[in-house]
C-alpha cells in the first residue's frame, strides 16, 4: 500500500512518448520511478534510503574512507534499473536515473549509490558505462559487480 503525504509524490508526466510515474512508499522510505508506454510498463528503477552508512559498507571500506565518499549521514541507494529489452538504447534507462536523481535531490538528498552488477546479456564494462554516463563514479570493483557513487 502507499501512503502520499503531498500531492507531489505521485506524478505523472509525459516524456517524449513515455508516461512516467512517480510511487513512494513508507513516506520516502522507497521510491519507484516507472515508464509506461501506451498504458505498459516498459521500464522502472527503484531506491531505498539508507540510514546507516557504515553498516552498508562494513568489511568493505574503512570508515574514513566512507566518510569522504559520503559526508553526509543519508544514502539513497539505487536498489534495480530494468528496461525491457524492446525499449533499451532508447534513452528511458537514463531518463529514469536522471529523473530518480532528480526527485530525491528537491527532497534534500544529495547522495547515491549502487551496486552495479549485470543480469542477462548486458556486460559489466557496458552496466558501467552506462551509470558513469548517468555521473556515477567507481567507488569499489568487486568480483563481478562495481560499487559506484554520485554525490551532488
Amino acid at each position: 500500500m502507499s501512503i502520499y503525504t503531498t500531492l507531489d509524490e505521485y506524478i505523472r508526466e509525459q516524456h517524449e512518448s513515455y508516461t512516467l510515474t512517480i510511487e513512494d512508499k513508507d513516506y520516502e522510505y522507497y521510491t519507484t520511478v516507472t515508464a509506461l508506454k501506451d498504458g505498459v510498463k516498459v521500464a522502472a528503477i527503484s531506491s531505498q534510503l539508507l540510514f546507516d552508512k557504515y553498516m552498508e559498507f562494513d568489511g568493505d571500506l574503512p570508515e574514513d574512507e566512507i566518510d569522504s565518499w559520503f559526508p553526509g549521514d543519508i544514502i539513497v541507494r539505487i536498489e534495480q534499473l530494468n528496461v525491457y529489452d524492446s525499449h533499451r538504447r532508447d534513452g528511458i534507462g537514463t531518463t529514469l536515473v536522471n529523473k530518480l536523481v532528480d526527485v530525491m535531490k528537491k527532497r534534500g538528498y544529495n547522495q547515491f549509490y549502487l551496486n552495479a552488477y549485470p543480469l542477462g546479456a548486458i556486460s559489466l564494462t557496458s552496466l558501467v558505462g552506462f551509470y558513469q554516463k548517468c555521473g556515477f563514479r567507481i567507488l569499489l570493483h568487486q568480483n563481478h559487480n562495481v560499487l559506484m557513487v554520485k554525490v551532488i
